[in-house]
């Protein structure tokens, strides 16, 4: 073949592969059952409000929403080509997501369609945490800790108190128990917890100054996971109550069983509850980058080539057959579920499904090629 007719047949590929891209881009939703993604974005968050309604986002946008189990996914966009490090779902609809370029994204009506709730300049955010539709905490980079109790309509700027290290920390977690009770780990071994919804951020006192990257409330502790195999357990030393403080005797919650005495009629304080760290063995030094906690207590943490069970201050890894390939692999996100199911996602669109009584774990789907997804929205009808 002369170079006259080799290149005239390379335009005539390039042109039919435009039109048959033009053609499918352009596809009635109805029509586009056959999802493929011929790039396999890296998946960071999963979150399930119960045993049949998850999430699943990462790189790109990408957003998918389960309401079966996880048997079948449609794969949605959140409207902007944005790494999404957390989503969290209160109900079916009203969720809320964080993303690498400092949006807050907000949904009422279970991912479909989303809004830019707020922005943070030049500051990545790392989780996003909410109890109701109303109250919630979002944390990130530059020591970033914003609130809202209005749904995300204001968002108000909180800090940790005391902190006097030469650099701000980057904060990468954060879990909520109440309106008032939240715990969040970061940068240099920051842990710090606040019982007035934020108007007191009290640090935990703790003599290691590594990376801490999640965090999950396990009963009354909090379990918290970082780089080079790290797993803690912070928990409750002296906790203050009305009816205590009015005998004037505090007996503590907590290991130690230590007491505590205020004058008779003295209000509580909100610094009232203080915790100690506890490091666990984990048997490694890889990086572990999420956890979570199921209500009985038992939290599983993922990261790079380890997933492990947590109950109580034993620490054992789970057996992942050869389809999640778990020594070349890592796990950004997971959440386990009350009947003892857990879902991880990671490397590759990986989403794999875990069982804690069995101690297994095994690839569900890849987002690049699957049969569980199906396509219902394109990012090229919505604006970047």
């Amino acid at each position: 073949m002369n170079k006259s007719i080799a290149w005239a047949c390379a335009q005539l590929k390039n042109k039919l592969w435009v039109v048959g891209l033009l053609a499918f881009c352009h596809l009635p939703l109805g029509l586009a059952a056959d999802f493929h993604r011929f790039w396999p974005d890296n998946l960071y968050a999963v979150n399930f409000i119960d045993k049949n309604t998850g999430f699943i986002a990462g790189y790109s946008g990408t957003l998918l929403r389960t309401e079966d189990g996880g048997d079948n996914w449609e794969a949605l966009y959140i409207g902007r080509n944005e790494l999404i490090r957390r989503v969290d779902f209160v109900d079916p609809d009203y969720g809320w997501a964080v993303g690498h370029r400092g949006s807050i994204f907000h949904s009422k009506d279970g991912g479909r369609n989303w809004e830019v709730q707020h922005s943070v300049a030049n500051t990545f955010l790392r989780d996003v945490a909410f109890v109701d539709r109303n109250h919630g905490w979002v944390v990130g980079h530059e020591s970033a800790i914003l609130h809202t109790v209005d749904g995300g309509i204001t968002w108000t700027a909180q800090k940790l108190d005391g902190y006097v290290g030469r650099d701000l920390p980057r904060l990468h977690g954060i879990v909520v128990r109440s309106e008032s009770e939240a715990a969040l780990v970061g940068e240099f071994g920051v842990v710090a917890h606040t019982q007035d919804g934020g108007e007191h951020w009290s640090l935990v006192a703790n003599e290691s100054r590594g990376t801490l990257l999640s965090i999950a409330a396990a009963g009354d502790r909090y379990v918290v996971v970082g780089s080079d195999g790290v797993i803690n357990l912070v928990s409750p030393v002296v906790s203050l109550s009305t009816s205590a403080v009015a005998e004037g005797t505090v007996t503590a919650v907590g290991p130690n069983q230590a007491e505590a005495t205020v004058p008779a009629g003295q209000a509580p304080s909100p610094h009232a509850i203080e915790y100690q760290i506890q490091p666990l063995a984990t048997g490694t030094t890889e990086h572990f980058f999420a956890v979570s906690a199921a209500g009985d207590g038992v939290a599983v943490a993922v990261g790079r080539s380890a997933v492990v069970k947590i109950h109580g201050t034993t620490v054992t890894p789970l057996v992942a057959d050869d389809s999640v390939a778990l020594p070349f692999s890592w796990f950004g996100g997971v959440a386990v579920l009350e009947d003892g199911s857990f879902w991880s996602v990671g490397i590759r669109g990986a989403v794999a499904r875990g069982d804690l009584a069995s101690g297994s774990l095994t690839l569900a789907f890849n987002l690049a090629h699957s049969d569980r997804v199906v396509l219902g929205s394109s990012r090229w009808e919505k604006s970047q």
